[in-house]
């Protein structure tokens, strides 16, 4: 065989295998066209907008050198004394004893450790304003990374934590003692149990993308009750929570309530014509009521 015949033998396997290929793709997209009902595999993804997360953690940083600025200055004192506790820093350290109680296995709550909180608690609002608390409380998360690995100061780490770790657990962010849910989630948890333990509300201060962090993972990535992620999933959507309509009618689905579910797959089809949500508003209308 000559050598022009030779190329033109493997250009012809080379073209055949091409027009294969393509003939494959074209119909491997044909059946995705196809409307066919495709079951659900859970809500979508918590997306969140990494310049606002690099926003608050720039905040954080800044907030937690005014609290260790603050306190340096109360000690350094040139006699040696110390100088009696701020009403911050009894904050601080009935914050810590608590995690302490919790992370001992003993009854975390004490009927004066809470007394001497709130009453801590309302002299540094009425004195010192809302960001002596941020200021505390972004310290206090500067130092989450490390005790959640584990530092010398073993102790220091349980009163840190408390109770932390086995929400963690409970809400599927870390396995085996490791995370790995989001940083940030981690995060805005422990702000959240920092608000609570200080007789605030959960989400007391949260900027919009702390919010959606934190009703997004209750509503969109902890395996929890549906029906307890359906009333986070409220609260992510009204603080702007991207995907609320394909995550409602998911919860929906896993509740066994398909018809409300296709209903809200076909809005969601509609409005973005995605053709997953398409077949998944069919599968939901052949569930069993």
């Amino acid at each position: 065989m000559s050598t022009e015949r030779v190329k033109a033998a493997r250009m012809t396997e080379s073209g055949a295998k091409l027009i294969v290929w393509a003939t494959a793709a074209s119909c491997a997209g044909f059946l995705l066209a196809l409307p066919r009902p495709t079951t659900p595999r859970g809500t979508p993804a918590l997306v969140l907008d990494r310049a606002a997360v690099a926003q608050v953690e720039r905040r954080d940083r800044q907030l937690a050198r005014r609290y260790q600025g603050e306190v340096g200055q109360m000690f350094a004192q040139t006699d040696g004394s110390r100088p009696a506790q701020t009403d911050l820093e009894k904050i601080h350290t009935l914050y810590l004893d608590w995690g302490a109680a919790e992370a001992g296995g003993g009854g975390s709550h004490s009927v004066s450790r809470s007394a001497a909180m709130r009453a801590a608690v309302s002299a540094v609002l009425a004195h010192e304003g809302e960001d002596a608390i941020r200021a505390l409380r972004a310290s206090l998360l500067l130092r989450l990374p490390q005790a959640l690995s584990g530092t010398d100061d073993e102790e220091l780490d349980a009163a840190l934590l408390g109770a932390f770790p086995r929400m963690l657990v409970r809400y599927g962010l870390t396995r085996e003692g490791r995370v790995v849910g989001p940083d940030f989630v981690v995060r805005v948890l422990y702000a959240a149990r920092f608000n609570v333990m200080l007789g605030l509300p959960a989400t007391q201060d949260f900027t919009g993308v702390e919010s959606r962090a934190y009703w997004g993972w209750l509503a969109l990535g902890a395996r929890v009750d549906p029906a307890l992620r359906m009333d986070a999933l409220d609260r992510y959507e009204a603080a702007g929570g991207q995907h609320a309509l394909e995550a409602r009618a998911a919860l929906l689905y896993a509740l066994g309530r398909g018809i409300e579910a296709s209903s809200l797959y076909e809005e969601a089809y509609r409005r973005t014509g995605n053709l997953r949500l398409r077949n998944h508003a069919m599968a939901a209308s052949l569930l069993a009521p």
